[in-house]
């Protein structure tokens, strides 16, 4: 009951979020740019999304390493692909980091809540060099004209490496060897993302300006920090709201609206081509031991 209960909240959420974004732009035109997209860029945004995601699976197997568990790179690459197309298929359930914690303990024997640890520190830390990204962007994009965004933004920027650090020490009791490491992973990823994002912008709109640009991936960062709240599926919805009224606040055309909206639905068709390939490591292949090699 539970998980049918949340499911449907994180579905009527979608449901309101996406009908609010159409009542607010043109649907026709929102559609239109998507169909005329040259696929190309498309394709390769794709691309650098998969391999954004075997990064962080080999980020995932630094961490277990770190703390005493020794699993191969090619498995812990696979398990990760694994977890988040449960991530997706299982929205109500115990999502892909739940089962990537059950698996390791029950194949490994590793305790569930050190396992739980671990996610959590590799997350954190992904989300640290997120924010780091969106802070650097942010500067030289039209978002740091408005009211007060400058100071803002050099705050939050000196800020948030102290306190990440105070936080992995203090809070959540990471190595700060196994953090440090693992920033260089992050920054891998989360580079790849931008060039993702940067490609779609590419594909949708090819006389873009530079500036749009910024602003695509300023708010595609953002996005991308307001989908760990799971309040959706696969962060649809959260997406499309962000670019609908992230532009509605640098004063954009409608034309812009659609296209913002337009470029978050092909963040999330690139989101879940990329872990449908989970779906080729999951259930069975887990079980068998050659799976480990």
């Amino acid at each position: 009951m539970r998980t049918k209960v949340i499911t449907a909240l994180k579905i009527a959420f979608i449901v309101a979020a996406l009908y609010l974004v159409f009542n607010k732009i043109d649907f026709k035109e929102s559609a239109s740019l998507l169909e005329e997209m040259d696929l190309t860029f498309f394709g390769g945004a794709f691309v650098c999304s998969v391999i954004s995601m075997l990064i962080s699976g080999v980020r995932s197997q630094h961490y277990f390493n770190e703390f005493s568990l020794t699993i191969p790179k090619k498995y812990m690459v696979k398990l990760y692909f694994a977890g988040a197309f449960l991530n997706l298929a299982l929205p109500g359930g115990i999502g892909g980091d739940g089962y990537k914690i059950y698996h390791i303990h029950k194949h490994f024997h590793f305790p569930k809540l050190k396992a739980f640890r671990i996610v959590l520190y590799e997350r954190v830390n992904g989300f640290y060099v997120l924010c780091i990204f969106g802070f650097i962007i942010a500067y030289f994009s039209n978002f740091i004209r408005l009211p007060y965004a400058s100071i803002i933004n050099t705050t939050l920027l000196i800020l948030i490496t102290p306190c990440y650090i105070i936080g992995i020490k203090f809070v959540l009791k990471d190595k700060f060897s196994a953090a440090w490491k693992a920033t260089w992973y992050s920054i891998w990823v989360q580079l790849l993302q931008v060039c993702m994002a940067a490609l779609l912008v590419r594909g949708l709109a090819p006389d873009a300006s530079s500036s749009l640009y910024l602003d695509f991936i300023v708010l595609f960062v953002a996005a991308s920090i307001l989908a760990i709240v799971p309040i959706s599926i696969g962060g649809i919805g959260i997406r499309e709201l962000t670019f609908l009224y992230g532009f509605k606040l640098l004063d954009m055309p409608e034309h812009m609206l659609a296209l913002g909206v337009s470029f978050a639905l092909a963040s999330f068709f690139v989101y879940v081509l990329t872990v449908m390939l989970g779906a080729l490591f999951f259930n069975s292949k887990l079980q068998n031991k050659s799976f480990k090699t």
